[in-house]
């Protein structure tokens, strides 16, 4: 954690190894031979699914989220999760990210978990407006295509067999701060809530 008077934080569910290695391996082939050239990758032991992000955080606000996330997450079920199809924002031929979907298997149990972060974060004083308004697409981060790089048609025509997409259970909750380089974003855990396996 670094000593300045905020942080860059969000609420997120870690992917793990045994999802983001072979992902992110998938998609690096996808992108062709230079890859390395003409796309910024995350880091493989950062790969997330975004719950909440928040953006910028006085750091006194981040005990009572600790506490109030851990109040409201007790007894939660853990969401079945798989990988689906790529995407990109803000759309293919512009791209600024691109992404894979997620999705959950059966359940509800990950639009429930968001409306409790939610709740949890609101009780700790901060303001859900903004995040209760948008839209949730549930995706992790690959790449960003560098300047000039045009996104070959094997990236968006990836399968869920092709990326991994055997089912996993998020396991737990977790508030990271978004730490800068050098290299790509680190993702520090602040506080973590563990969810009940099912």
């Amino acid at each position: 954690m670094n000593g300045s008077d905020q942080a860059r934080v969000f609420v997120g569910l870690h992917l793990g190894e045994a999802v983001a290695g072979p992902l992110l391996a998938a998609v690096e082939a996808s992108l062709g031979p230079e890859a390395r050239r003409g796309y910024r990758f995350p880091r493989a032991d950062g790969l997330h699914l975004t719950l909440v992000f928040l953006g910028r955080v006085e750091r006194h606000l981040l005990g009572p989220m600790e506490t109030e996330l851990a109040r409201a997450l007790a007894g939660h079920a853990a969401p079945e999760l798989r990988l689906t199809a790529p995407g990109s924002f803000p759309k293919p031929g512009r791209e600024r990210v691109l992404w894979v979907g997620i999705e959950e298997r059966g359940g509800g149990r990950l639009a429930v978990l968001r409306a409790a972060v939610l709740a949890a974060l609101g009780q700790a004083g901060w303001d859900t407006a903004l995040a209760e308004g948008d839209p949730f697409h549930p995706h992790v981060t690959v790449a960003r295509p560098r300047a000039g790089t045009r996104v070959p048609e094997s990236f968006y025509a990836l399968t869920p067999a092709e990326l991994g997409d055997a089912p996993w259970c998020a396991v737990e909750v977790t508030l990271f701060e978004s730490v800068a380089g050098p290299g790509p974003r680190r993702y520090e855990p602040l506080a973590r809530v563990a969810l009940t396996p099912v």
